[in-house]
């Protein structure tokens, strides 16, 4: 049944999944999302070149019409590249969903009515961009409007039209080394210098058992290899603030917040 709360303007919700390597959590994840949205939707999932064994539940998935699937042909090592891929979908497909919702593969839709509660909370205000879950709330405090400043990007509903203004995440540098694993902050602050908003509603899904080792395990059978990267990447991280600081001004940064 259809839920009355979704505006006949929007023909359907986009739902875009990440995955790579967690087969189980993947299937449980698009069960939860089957068993509790209300409104009509589309439903990706965009694989990072996986195993055959994810390989063979996604096919799965693809030939029963559960799920639209679309396949890297080769492996990239962080998951970004799979995120900007959704952006991809949520931006060529804006007009047949305009609010477009990005899941990591260890989480689960928890609450009936998941759906209309993230339409709700994006037509409230026209400067939303996006709105996440409190769970996602990095460590910011709210603003007296309820809006926050920076969230994890494991769960996000965005305005998709939003993304041919603020872009999409940056993955790698001039030298293709990938700087992945804290990105998403910098896309957030970027969703806020051009004026955004981030809205935080009560928790609508739930990841009990993040597959984080999981995959450090799989990358590319060499975990020392993924820890240095996370390193790196956090090292890089320290220097992009610095940097930014420099850039925009404390009357920016303020109003980041929005």
């Amino acid at each position: 049944m259809v839920n009355p709360a979704y505006n006949a303007l929007y023909s359907m919700l986009g739902i875009g999944i990440s995955s790579y390597n967690r087969p189980d959590e993947l299937l449980r994840l698009v069960s939860s999302i089957e068993n509790h949205t209300t409104v009509p939707y589309r439903l990706w999932i965009v694989d990072g070149f996986s195993s055959q064994q994810t390989l063979r539940v996604l096919r799965n998935l693809e030939s029963s019409g559960r799920a639209e699937v679309r396949y890297r042909d080769h492996w990239r090592g962080a998951g970004y590249d799979v995120f900007n891929d959704l952006l991809k979908i949520a931006q060529e497909y804006r007009g047949e969903c305009p609010y477009f919702v990005r899941i990591d593969d260890d989480c689960v839709i928890t609450k009936d009515g998941w759906d209309a509660e993230i339409i709700a909370a994006l037509d409230s205000d026209p400067r939303v961009g996006l709105v996440s879950c409190e769970k996602c709330n990095v460590r910011f405090p709210l603003s007296p409007e309820g809006y926050v400043r920076q969230v994890k990007a494991e769960f996000m509903a965005i305005r998709s039209a939003i993304i041919n203004e603020v872009g999409f995440f940056i993955e790698r540098d001039a030298n293709e080394e990938i700087i992945a694993y804290s990105m998403d902050s910098e896309w957030m602050e970027r969703l806020g210098y051009y004026g955004w908003k981030i809205k935080l509603i009560e928790d609508v899904y739930d990841a009990p058992n993040c597959g984080t080792d999981k995959r450090i395990a799989s990358f590319a059978g060499n975990k020392e290899r993924a820890q240095a990267q996370i390193q790196k990447s956090v090292d890089l991280w320290h220097k992009i603030e610095v940097a930014k600081a420099r850039f925009l001004s404390p009357e920016i940064m303020d109003n980041s917040l929005a």
